[in-house]
């Protein structure tokens, strides 16, 4: 998911240059012509092994249908790599400051939480799932040592 640039794009464009073969999908929320033709011109001779399409992570019909493709088409995954994500700078209007938590909560976990469950019956048994998250969902920046405990906890 969020492939559509920075770190999403280049590891899209790593994994089509370390691999020798693959089918990697590549998911934006957007438009995904122009999208294609770009990471197909990036890679060259290994044009046919990447393909966008596009999945709204906050629309769960959206990814069913995206799911539903991949596995018609090949039954298992070897990885999930999530990476879509939202920030806002934080506004001073507390009802605009709330939109934005509504909004960057429901990409940044409902959204991945909702892709995990959509794909995990279709990890093969030595598949990879890589959740990307910025720095500032680190434990240490969560106020208090009990509510830090409580978060870090194994068995949560």
């Amino acid at each position: 998911t969020g492939a559509s640039r920075g770190i999403g794009y280049a590891t899209a464009k790593e994994l089509t240059n370390k691999l020798k073969s693959a089918d990697i999908y590549l998911t934006t929320r957007g438009e995904v012509g122009d999208l294609n033709e770009v990471i197909k011109n990036d890679v060259k001779d290994k044009a046919d092994m990447v393909n966008y399409h596009s999945m709204e992570v906050t629309d769960i019909d959206s990814i069913v249908q995206f799911r539903n493709m991949i596995h018609e088409k090949h039954g298992t995954i070897d990885i999930l790599i999530n990476n879509a994500g939202q920030y806002f700078a934080p506004s001073d209007d507390p009802v605009e400051h709330m939109r934005q938590v509504e909004k960057t909560l429901a990409t940044n976990y409902w959204g991945m939480k909702n892709v995990c469950k959509a794909f995990l019956p279709m990890l093969k048994p030595a598949a990879r799932i890589v959740n990307l998250s910025s720095h500032l969902g680190h434990l240490s920046l969560i106020p208090g040592a009990e509510l830090q405990k409580q978060l870090g906890d194994p068995s949560l």
